[in-house]
């Protein structure tokens, strides 16, 4: 009982120590019941079918990552931990020269942590179930549903999963503790206040050749993954993971060194004020802190990349979703004239559903690429893909002028190309160049555009058409029909039910199409659906998918880095108490030397943020790339809403580390 008043004694007196600690744990217990509850809060809303099956999904994804998200927030937990112990090493010097055993040492500080991680998971829970609520709303603003059986719900599941999950957290944190207590000496405690880091900034001129040694391979990484991105394979791309990684540490190695050098040799503004002690701190800990640093720059980068690219993808998708589907439903029939004259019989009643509708043929030529260039005709010899089908003039003008896509005018001996898909416009668009000629018909047909024109003929979620062929209505006589395109929108009736009518037209109509498929029998005669409500459903599901789980490891993540790089500044705090002293005795007042303790603090965080946003250029542009199968374009408001997570976040470890830090830097040693 003692021992348990001692502990409570102890957290009471170092309240405004263990901020970061509990902080820390109150963050991460709260993300892992918010994002873990994701199941009980959608049953609140009123979801479709496929979103309720994609939000399992995404919480059997989220199960598997909490795993990992475990490993990481338990490393966290061990070193905030840590500080604690060097923080109070001088308490535990005195309870040893008072006779106490190491034990009883690790036991107090058992209790400690127990008593914490107890408080911490009630009000991390709390707050979590809270916030959860809040995730109701977040569902239904992402998945487009609405509230009307919204209650309040706790989620069971999430609450077992996280007081397990942190209960084994906390038995391996005991357990470290324990270990570094036993193996504690009297004398290194004692003494633990004497020893501070000194500036190690020897070698300067090989410093200075590996700044620019740094910056070349971080050049050349980002050149790979955005100026030689048609030419990346994957050993490439591990070459430039591999360059980011190294050339950071580098950068980080080199840098501290030469901010010293640059600033001590500038003697004006380098004696003025408490400006050359803010600099050889800095340039301290810069030095003997190159590998953190770097790991905390790159877990930015790759926080900055996923909670920007996932914003983006989910930005891009919803407003895709107007322009690539602009009908209600399409159905793509692909057969010989005869089978498509008799699908027609089978929709001879299929107008009652429509307000209006469209029906446009294709030719039965195919068009591919190879090292001769376009041809309808490739020999088996040579490589080669698949670009897509032909279409006369007169037909693709009618589906364009239906989506509201531009038509065009063809000479006779002209020939056009259809795409939205970006990436392949930009090959279109440099390969046009050489007015490549194609064969069609006996008739050689020169570009009648310098570049792809901007269209589709499937609706889809994302702008995914890499391109057809429209060719003027005298290359295309001659031509047989080789499947058929029907789409239209529903009539006010039909509309206001889309999904019940969607269902009705896939009953009834599919077994007609079925059927007439089974009567002919024949490999390339095939039907295609797709409507509007399920393309929705898709294209909404497929970005909150990428949101939830980019978010989740996005905050993780930066969790992380900015715990350590406050932990690293409150451990630094500690050991500095005695020169921030001889500050006092030799005249400098408590502002002076708060506004140095302010940017002392304030370069330490601001320095890897900055080479992590430097980074991010170059992974944007390269995610950007990969992603243009989302139709991916403007990312101006992903990164508006990334900065504001990263500032609120950053902003409060920041503000807790500079005031715990001023305060520290007041006690007496």
């Amino acid at each position: 009982m003692t021992l348990f008043k001692l502990a409570i004694s102890n957290i009471k007196k170092s309240m405004k120590d263990f901020a970061i600690y509990f902080i820390t744990l109150l963050f991460g217990i709260c993300l892992f019941y918010v994002f873990n509850s994701i199941e009980s809060q959608s049953s609140m809303v009123n979801l479709s079918s496929s979103s309720q099956d994609m939000v399992k999904m995404i919480q059997q994804i989220i199960s598997y990552l909490s795993v990992f998200i475990a490993f990481v927030l338990g490393f966290l937990i061990i070193y905030a931990s840590r500080f604690m112990m060097r923080r109070r090493n001088k308490e535990f010097a005195l309870y040893m020269l008072l006779g106490m055993g190491k034990r009883k040492v690790s036991s107090i500080l058992f209790l400690e942590n127990f008593i914490i991680g107890i408080f911490s998971l009630i009000v991390g829970i709390l707050t979590g179930v809270g916030l959860s609520q809040l995730t109701s709303v977040f569902v239904a603003y992402l998945f487009k549903a609405d509230l009307t059986g919204y209650k309040f719900v706790f989620s069971q599941s999430a609450f077992t999963k996280t007081c397990l999950y942190f209960a084994i957290i906390y038995m391996i944190v005991i357990f470290f503790n324990t270990i570094a207590i036993s193996k504690c000496k009297l004398i290194t405690l004692l003494q633990s206040n004497r020893r501070s880091e000194k500036i190690r900034n020897r070698f300067v001129f090989l410093r200075v050749i590996g700044f620019f040694v740094g910056v070349a391979v971080l050049g050349y990484g980002y050149y790979i993954v955005t100026g030689a991105y048609y030419n990346l394979t994957e050993k490439r791309l591990l070459i430039a993971i591999i360059c980011g990684i190294v050339g950071t540490f580098i950068f980080f190695w080199s840098l501290s060194g030469i901010i010293f050098t640059v600033c001590s040799n500038r003697k004006k503004s380098y004696h003025k004020g408490l400006n050359s002690f803010v600099i050889r701190q800095f340039s301290s800990q810069a030095s003997t802190n190159v590998i953190s640093i770097s790991i905390i720059c790159l877990l930015f980068f790759i926080t900055i990349c996923c909670l920007a690219s996932a914003f983006n993808i989910r930005n891009s998708m919803n407003k895709n979703l107007d322009t690539c589907c602009p009908t209600d439903y399409e159905f793509t029939v692909d057969g010989e004239e005869a089978y498509i004259d008799e699908i027609d019989k089978r929709l001879s009643d299929f107008d009652k559903y429509n307000k209006d509708s469209v029906k446009v043929y294709n030719t039965n030529t195919r068009i591919y690429f190879s090292e001769s260039g376009f041809s309808s005709e490739i020999s088996e010899s040579e490589m080669f893909f698949y670009i897509g089908k032909v279409f006369s003039e007169t037909e693709y003008n009618k589906l364009a002028g239906y989506f509201g896509q531009k038509q065009i005018s063809l000479r006779e001996n002209e020939y056009a190309i259809i795409s939205n898909y970006n990436e392949a416009k930009m090959f279109y668009k440099e390969y046009l160049l050489n007015k490549p000629v194609l064969n069609i018909n006996n008739k050689e047909l020169v570009p009648g555009f310098d570049e792809a024109i901007d269209g589709f003929y499937l609706i889809s979620e994302t702008p995914l058409c890499f391109g057809i062929f429209v060719v003027s209505d005298e290359a295309a006589g001659g031509l047989a029909r080789d499947g058929v395109i029907y789409t239209g929108r529903y009539s006010e009736a039909y509309a206001k039910n889309a999904a019940d009518t969607d269902k009705e037209i896939k009953a009834i109509y599919g077994e007609k199409i079925e059927k007439c498929m089974i009567d002919e029998g024949s490999d390339r005669r095939c039907i295609g659906y797709a409507f509007k409500t399920e393309v929705a459903e898709m294209s909404v599901g497929t970005g909150a998918m990428a949101t939830f789980i980019a978010l989740y490891i996005g905050f993780i993540l930066l969790l992380s880095g900015a715990a350590i790089l406050a932990i690293k500044e409150l451990s630094e705090s500690v050991d500095n108490k005695s020169r921030y002293q001889m500050l006092r005795k030799i005249g400098a007042d408590e502002k002076m030397i708060n506004h140095a303790l302010f940017r002392q603090i304030g370069w330490f965080f601001v320095l890897p943020l900055l080479l992590a946003i430097v980074h991010s250029f170059a992974g944007m542009k390269f995610s950007t790339k990969v992603m243009a199968i989302f139709g991916t374009e403007e990312i101006g408001n992903a990164i508006i809403i990334t900065g504001s997570i990263f500032a609120v976040i950053y902003g409060i470890y920041f503000l807790i580390t500079y005031f715990t830090s001023k305060r520290m830097i007041k006690e007496k040693i």
